[in-house]
Order: C-alpha cells, then sequence, then structure tokens
C-alpha cells in the first residue's frame, strides 16, 4: 500500500468512526497501524503529541481528494521542521519532559525508549515524583533495554484486576540487581486491584447529596468525569467519596484551573494525572474518565474544604448541587 492510498484509509476510517460516534480500543486499532505507517515513513516518533496532530490535521472538512493532499503536504511541512532541529541527549529530553510535566508517550519515544509499564512506572511514578535523580532514571532505562525480552515477560494480565507473576525471571533479574523491580511490581498490584469506587453509579449516588452538610471536608475522593469550557477558568468535576458512615455520596465539585492542577497532584498514580493533562492540553472539553483504563481519578493527601451554592441546572438532570469555595490546605481541616 503507497503512501497516498495509506492517508486515504486513515482518514476514511477517522471519518467513519467519528461519523458512527465509536470510541471503543477494538475500533481504533486499525486508526493506530495505519497511523504508526504513515508516522514511519516520515520519520516521526510515536508521541501523544504527534498522534494528536496527525488526527487534527485528518479530521478537517472538505471532499476525500481535498483532504488527502492537504494532510500530505502538512505532515511533510511538521516532519521536515521536527527533523531539522538539533538533536537532544536523553538526558535533555528526561528533564524537558519533567520540567514541562509532560506525559510519558510524549517523552519516551524522544528517547527511543519501549513504553513498557516499567519504564512508564520509572518515568511517572518515580522521576516525576522526585523519587530518583535524572542519572537513576537513566540507568534504569538502560538496565531495561538489555533484559527488555525478560522483564516484558515478567508479569502476565489475566483480566482488568489480577496479574501472574513469573517467579523464574523475577529472581534472574533480581541476581542481575535490574532496579525499583520490587517497587515496579507492588506498583502492578496496586493498580490492578479492584477498590471499592470501581463500577459505581455517579448518578444513583449524586442523589444523596441533599443529604450532606452546606459546609464540610474531605480527604480522600475519586473524580468520574471532568468537564472544562473554552476561555472560561471554571471546571466542574464528578467526584464521589465516602462520608458519614461510610456511606458513598456523588456531587459536582466547581473549581478553577489552578485548582484542578492542584488536585491532579495529589493523584495516588501520577500517570492518571499526565494523562489527564495531556488531554486537556489537546483542548479536550468533556473527560469521562470509565473511557480510559483508570476508571476513576484517586485523589490523596489533600484537604478541601466545600461549600454548597445555590442549586443549578446542570447536565441532563434537574437539581444538582454545584460545591464552591475550593479551599486548599494539607495541615488541619478547614471547616
Amino acid at each position: 500500500m503507497d503512501l497516498l492510498t495509506k492517508c486515504t484509509a486513515y482518514i476514511n476510517t477517522l471519518r467513519s468512526l467519528f461519523e458512527k460516534g465509536v470510541f471503543t480500543l477494538e475500533s481504533w486499532e486499525p486508526v493506530y497501524d495505519l497511523e504508526d505507517d504513515i508516522r514511519k515513513y516520515f520519520g516521526l516518533p510515536a508521541s501523544f503529541r504527534i498522534s494528536s496532530f496527525l488526527q487534527k490535521t485528518a479530521n478537517r472538512k472538505g471532499t476525500i481528494e481535498t483532504v488527502v493532499y492537504g494532510f500530505i503536504e502538512d505532515v511533510q511541512m511538521y516532519a521536515a521542521g521536527f527533523l531539522s532541529e538539533t538533536p537532544q541527549t536523553d538526558r535533555q529530553i528526561l528533564e524537558a519532559g519533567k520540567a514541562g510535566r509532560e506525559a510519558f508517550d510524549n517523552v519516551l519515544p524522544y528517547m527511543d525508549i519501549c513504553p513498557h509499564t516499567y519504564c512508564v512506572f520509572i518515568y511517572e511514578e518515580l522521576y516525576c515524583r522526585d523519587t530518583i535523580s535524572t542519572d537513576e532514571a537513566l540507568a534504569a532505562f538502560r538496565a531495561f533495554s538489555k533484559k527488555e525480552n525478560e522483564i516484558s515477560n515478567l508479569i502476565r494480565f489475566k483480566d482488568d484486576c489480577v496479574i501472574k507473576i513469573n517467579f523464574d525471571i523475577y529472581r534472574a533479574l533480581c541476581s542481575q540487581f535490574i532496579p525499583y523491580l520490587d517497587n515496579y511490581l507492588q506498583y502492578q498490584i496496586d493498580i490492578h486491584t479492584r477498590h471499592p469506587a470501581d463500577k459505581k453509579d455517579w448518578a444513583n449516588l449524586f442523589r444523596r447529596s441533599s443529604q450532606l452538610s452546606r459546609r464540610m471536608s474531605i480527604d480522600h475522593f475519586f473524580v468520574t468525569k471532568i468537564q472544562c469550557f473554552q476561555h472560561q477558568p471554571i471546571c466542574f468535576l464528578n467526584i464521589i467519596f465516602q462520608q458519614c458512615k461510610q456511606r458513598w455520596y456523588g456531587l459536582i465539585l466547581q473549581c478553577l484551573g489552578h485548582d484542578l492542577e492542584k488536585i491532579l497532584d495529589h493523584s495516588r498514580y501520577n500517570n492518571h494525572a499526565s494523562l489527564i493533562r495531556a488531554n486537556l492540553s489537546e483542548n479536550v472539553s468533556e473527560l469521562d474518565l470509565r473511557d480510559f483504563c483508570m476508571n476513576q481519578l484517586e485523589i490523596t493527601g489533600l484537604i478541601i474544604g466545600l461549600e454548597r451554592v445555590d442549586e443549578v441546572n446542570y447536565g441532563y438532570y434537574d437539581l444538582l448541587f454545584v460545591y464552591d469555595n475550593l479551599e486548599i490546605n494539607s495541615d488541619q481541616l478547614p471547616f
């Protein structure tokens, strides 16, 4: 299949998915396969940013012929600019990624590092959270590159919440001093362990919100949906949490953009927060986290004070309570 045929198939497949409103992982596999071929043809890495650029460029309005030729021209220009830039060292890429809060798939591909879950863990959960230094992260990536096959076969996922560890491979890797192996395995166990917050019906939990106090504090909650508005600083978060004799509740939290950043900073898993930031940076205005592998974003170690404001019409419900006057306090409960 030549480039013109691949680009035509890519654009037609994207159009079909958006027309049908189908966004399952299986339905997107043909898109990503064609995208990989197009990206490799132009010498571009497999980053989230480049993938977003290709999809935006392909989703223009017009006849298929006009869009295809415009798409090829724009990608050629993008690739020419990218390939003409002065190459950065792995250290520079890594440090810039951390400083810019870039998600792993906007960093590791530029270093020619496989985005295996081990490497994602090293970058997102250890390096970006200042648990290890740049030198230690680079050393871990080098260790992975030498034992990529063994580490790739270390764990196997039976389903969404069960993993099996190959202890023969584990013992062999331990004898070769692969760094942070136990931390990585514990992370995989934790992130795949089913949590009581999973599969909760937010709408039913929300109907209980009238039973809550007008002023209260919470320090552990789960974000299930994020909605932002262009040219406005306000964000709305659907959250669920336990309160009052361990009963679950749902509410809408209204906050400003800088407060959302503070909330993301306290995500239990940095990788989850990075995925949210990456999507928001691409002007995605609504994120239903059930569409992600995470189901919801768990926030810990952050005490926020909430005050209920007047009832408002919001979304598909008649009476929703928006909580405002967000207060951040890490030392004591504000109310």
